[in-house]
């Protein structure tokens, strides 16, 4: 068979640099760890041919393009309600709105949306009512 062109050389080197660059992309991207692993990827190089009226000479364009994985999508319960003044939402981080949890870094006490909920005043202590102490 007759070797029309060498693909490693062509352009200058130029298409061979270009489909190197893409492989490095596919292979970063199956790196990823936010993207699926087993899907597949993809590198196509095109070789357009534009010869001229009397057929002795043709422009030769190169593309060299891949296809990735797209990252995979991530998903967070958001808390919707009002103010008093506008609409406001806030990421739900316990397993349910006005519930309190301990913060795993900070061990210190956290509400539903991870803000640190402060200690109580001295005011609000005197409001808690001993039901022992009424019969």
């Amino acid at each position: 068979m007759h070797k029309h062109i060498d693909l490693n050389n062509f352009a200058d080197g130029a298409l061979l640099e270009r489909v190197n660059a893409e492989i490095g992309k596919v292979l970063e991207n199956i790196q990823d760890p936010n993207t699926e692993a087993t899907k597949k990827r993809k590198v196509t190089i095109t070789l357009e041919l534009e010869p001229n009226n009397r057929r002795e000479l043709a422009d030769v364009v190169t593309s060299v393009k891949s296809t990735l994985v797209p990252a995979a999508s991530v998903s967070a319960s958001l808390m919707i309600g009002h103010d008093g003044r506008q609409v406001i939402g806030r990421e739900l981080k316990s397993a349910m709105p006005g519930q309190y949890m301990v913060d795993i870094e900070s061990g210190e006490i956290v509400n539903d949306d991870g803000t640190k909920v402060e200690e109580p005043s001295a005011a609000s202590e005197s409001t808690v009512i001993d039901f022992r102490k009424t019969k």
